[in-house]
């Protein structure tokens, strides 16, 4: 019976480290994520204060947004204890 009960432990032990390498993984990819659009919102804020100047006083109010609530935005996915 203590074979059983050490078998299902290592088990257990083992989805946790899976699930908790999946968690850097999910990180790191929003991570990449925001800065993918933080360069695209620029990029486009560039390219239309070029072209029009209003457009450019769009993005900057867009880029402020999405920076704000990345900031103020809080973590909501936790692991039971």
């Amino acid at each position: 019976m203590e074979i059983l009960a050490q078998y299902w432990d290592d088990l257990d032990d083992l989805y946790w480290s899976v699930a908790a390498s999946g968690e850097r993984v999910r990180r790191v990819l929003t991570v990449l994520l925001s800065v993918l659009v933080l360069i695209v919102v620029a990029t486009a804020g560039i390219i239309a204060a070029l072209l029009q100047p209003v457009y450019s006083l769009a993005a900057a109010c867009l880029l402020a947004v999405l920076l704000a609530h990345r900031a103020y935005s809080p973590t909501t996915l936790k692991y039971p204890n």
